[in-house]
């Protein structure tokens, strides 16, 4: 998971808000008009709390932006491709590698068809949680979510995320309620202010990466999170 390090916020789709929700903080960032959905891993830019230093993951789930790296989908020509990072060290050549593109008949691999068609279920997935949060922002239930926590002993302000107004959607009329639930809006609203409660977890995690590692297990064992095992599962589960 070093690859993720430096990554504060990690885009997720809509199939993954029940399993992150009991992980993580979720937001939204806003992208031009469009709101965003993000788990929040760190509070600074270039700091993943949920990674050690040896490059283990913290956390029940793992986002499934991180679970198909190296591998990502590209649109081109109205047809996605597959492609990988070069960058990642994880490409070899084919005599040393240890999994295959391509099996003997020059047919795709079974593990390559599982990572292609598992990252072609999250975009299809991301439109429509996309279609959710743009009605959201439209309706008015999406509001700054201004954030204070202490650090070190210190108050450190977070900035440029939102949130769901529990105020405004309280305040929704039948109108504007269909029009949330109609777009698949509504679990996404709530699961995302229950999140909310995890916020205080990364700034223990903070003060714990400062101190000792030891502290940071003890911390995800008291939040009731234990860390997945190397097996990365190519599913919403």
């Amino acid at each position: 998971m070093s690859f993720a390090v430096e990554m504060a916020v990690v885009p997720i789709v809509g199939a993954e808000v029940p399993k992150a929700t009991m992980t993580m903080p979720i937001a939204f960032l806003k992208q031009g008009e469009q709101y965003v959905l993000h788990v929040l891993t760190g509070l600074e830019p270039g700091r993943n709390l949920f990674i050690t230093d040896e490059g283990q993951w913290l956390g029940s789930y793992v986002p499934a932006a991180l679970r198909g790296f190296p591998f990502s989908l590209a649109e081109v020509e109205e047809q996605w491709v597959l492609c990988i990072s070069e960058s990642s060290g994880l490409l070899v050549d084919a005599d040393k590698a240890d999994k295959k593109f391509f099996d003997d008949e020059g047919e795709i691999s079974t593990d390559l068809a599982a990572v292609r068609d598992f990252l072609f279920q999250v975009e299809q997935n991301r439109t429509v949680t996309n279609a959710a949060c743009q009605a959201m922002g439209e309706l008015g239930i999406i509001e700054p979510w201004p954030i204070t926590l202490k650090m070190g002993g210190r108050d450190r302000n977070v900035e440029g995320l939102y949130r769901v107004s529990e105020t405004a959607l309280n305040a929704a009329d039948d109108e504007v309620f269909a029009k949330l639930r109609h777009s698949g809006a509504l679990p996404i609203a709530y699961m995302q202010m229950l999140s909310m409660t995890h916020l205080p977890l990364l700034g223990r995690l903070s003060d714990a990466h400062a101190k000792r590692k030891q502290q940071m297990a003890a911390i995800m064992a008291d939040s009731f999170l234990t860390p997945n095992s190397d097996d990365i599962q190519f599913n919403f589960d």
